[in-house]
Formats: C-alpha cells, sequence, structure tokens
C-alpha cells in the first residue's frame, strides 16, 4: 500500500489526466449504446423486413462507432489500471490506435464487400417506408454529435478518438439525409437507379472515412505519430516556455493516440551552475506536464546558450 502511496504522489498530475480522460469516456457512453441499437435496427430489417443496400450501410456505419467507442473505453481502463502505475510503459496506450485501427481496415473490408454484392446482384427499388430508417438515423447522428462536442469543450484533453468519432457524426448526416431521399426518390420513379448511385456515393465516402481512420492510426502506431499532431505539441510546448522565460533549441515530441511524451532541450546561460541547471529542468518537466494536457511525460536536457562571436577587422 505505502507504494501505492508514493507512485500515485509522484505523478499525480499524469494520474489525474488518465482519470480525467477515463471519465470523459464513461461520459460517452450513452453515444455508444444508441449506435449499438440502431445498428441492431438496421440489420433487423435488413433481415426480416427487406434487403435494402442503404439500409444495411447505415446499420454497417452504426455498427462501426458502437465499436470504436469499445476500443476507447479498453484502452482507458487499461492506462487507469495500477500496472499502469507501477511504472509500466505509457506505450501500452497505443491500444487505442491499434483497436481503430484493426475497426478501419476490416472496415474497408466489408464495404468492398456490400458494394460489390450490390452491383453484382439484382436490386429492386426499396419500399419506401425504409427511408425512415436513415432519416431517423440522421437525427440521432446530429443529435449525438452535439453532446460529443459539447463534452469535448468542457475537456482540457484532446481525446483523439472521440474526435474522430465526432466529426463522423456530422459529415454522416449528410450521408444518412441523402439516403433517405434516394429511396423515397426511387419509389417516385419506379427505378432503383437512384439508389445504386448513392450506394455508390455512400461506399465511395466510407472508404474514404476509413482509409483516413486506419492511415492515421498505423502512425501512432509504428511512429513517432502524424506530424500536424506532433507539430500542435510542439507549438504548446514553446508557448509554455516562452512564458517562462526559456528558449527551446530542439523539442522531439511522440504521440501514441490521446497522450504523448517529449524530449526538450532548453538553453540556459553558460555559468549556470550544474545544480541549478537540474533544479530548472525538473521544474520546467512538471509546469510542461502540468500545463500541456496531452503530455504523460517529459524530458528536459539542459544546454549553454549559444552566444554570438563578432570579430573585429583590421585596417588593411
Amino acid at each position: 500500500m505505502e507504494r501505492w502511496r508514493t507512485s500515485r504522489h509522484r505523478r499525480g498530475p499524469v494520474v489525474r489526466k488518465i482519470l480525467r480522460a477515463v471519465e470523459a469516456v464513461r461520459t460517452v457512453y450513452v453515444v455508444s449504446v444508441l449506435s449499438v441499437a440502431l445498428s441492431l435496427a438496421g440489420i433487423l430489417l435488413y433481415t426480416l423486413y427487406y434487403p435494402s443496400n442503404i439500409v444495411l450501410f447505415e446499420a454497417f456505419v452504426w455498427l462501426i462507432e458502437a465499436v470504436s467507442f469499445a476500443g476507447v473505453a479498453v484502452a482507458f481502463k487499461i492506462a487507469s489500471s495500477r500496472a499502469l502505475f507501477y511504472r509500466a510503459r505509457y506505450e501500452v496506450l497505443r491500444i487505442e490506435a491499434l483497436a481503430s485501427a484493426l475497426i478501419g481496415f476490416i472496415g474497408l473490408v466489408i464495404t468492398l464487400i456490400i458494394i460489390y454484392r450490390s452491383m453484382t446482384g439484382g436490386h429492386e427499388t426499396t419500399p419506401a417506408i425504409l427511408s425512415l430508417y436513415p432519416l431517423a438515423s440522421a437525427a440521432a447522428s446530429y443529435i449525438l454529435e452535439g453532446i460529443l462536442h459539447s463534452r469535448l469543450r468542457t475537456l482540457e484533453l484532446r481525446l483523439v478518438s472521440l474526435q474522430v468519432i465526432a466529426s463522423k457524426l456530422r459529415y454522416d448526416v449528410i450521408v444518412e439525409v441523402a439516403g433517405g431521399l434516394a429511396i423515397l426518390l426511387s419509389n417516385m420513379l419506379h427505378n432503383p437507379v437512384a439508389e445504386e448511385a448513392l450506394i455508390l456515393l455512400i461506399g465511395a465516402y466510407i472508404l474514404y472515412g476509413l482509409a483516413g481512420i486506419t492511415y492515421s492510426n498505423i502512425l501512432y502506431l509504428i511512429g513517432p505519430g502524424p506530424a500536424r499532431h506532433r507539430e500542435e505539441i510542439r507549438e504548446r510546448i514553446r508557448r509554455e516556455l516562452s512564458l517562462r522565460g526559456y528558449k527551446a533549441r530542439n523539442i522531439r515530441v511522440e504521440v501514441y493516440g490521446t497522450f504523448s511524451e517529449a524530449e526538450v532541450w532548453v538553453e540556459l546561460g553558460g555559468e549556470t551552475p550544474l545544480s541549478r541547471a537540474h533544479r530548472e529542468a525538473l521544474t520546467i518537466a512538471k509546469t510542461l506536464v502540468h500545463n500541456v494536457p496531452e503530455l504523460l511525460r517529459v524530458v528536459v536536457i539542459t544546454v549553454p546558450a549559444r552566444r554570438k562571436y563578432y570579430v573585429r577587422r583590421g585596417k588593411g
């Protein structure tokens, strides 16, 4: 028990960040539950009422979002476990990226299969009543996107997975409204061509979104992370150092999803005693971990400030 207290006291800001993220994920479980319910509703309509490919697509989109939330929940459950606090590597949080990458890859394969089936098999006009499913899905996406963004605005942390899902819900509204209108248009024209054209468009949209999600999460897994995300964190570090009168010579950032680590080279005066430089490095590291929400660990290396030397030129 004493070891637990010591570890928790030493990593207080880090532990609080992880637990704050876990609490944020818990508050949006309602989105995951509703996503599962809407996905099951679509699958039941497809299997028991009419095998509409548009309905199947919509059900599949909801299923991906529900599973994505499950991956986030697992990641932060591991992060909040005592195993992490007992000096486990923070790279365990890459499980968030691993889950998202696997979901994205599986989604790509299934989407291609659905597109192939819809284009090669015979297709009739979907009953007009089924247009209510994509239209209701659009209303649900709009409401859930608002819930997620209102929750994310109250957080200091940039929860990568939740932001991706929230943004995806916004674009889903457009696709779902188009799906409902395509079914109604096909019934008005008595021709399924409108549905078939929309299936291709929805399929292209899903493939594009899943490819982007998969690519970003692979970068989190195999390297320091997406360049844009790392540059955002570097800029926050520079801003914090500048406010305190320090200059960074070099900043290296490694991102593994929501959280990240950094190595910062800070310039100090050349006459600074070693003991003082050590104290300042510790203070800077604690300040950055406290003020930059994504950072879990910072290594600060103090180096002598660069001096400019001027050579006086003589006559002749």
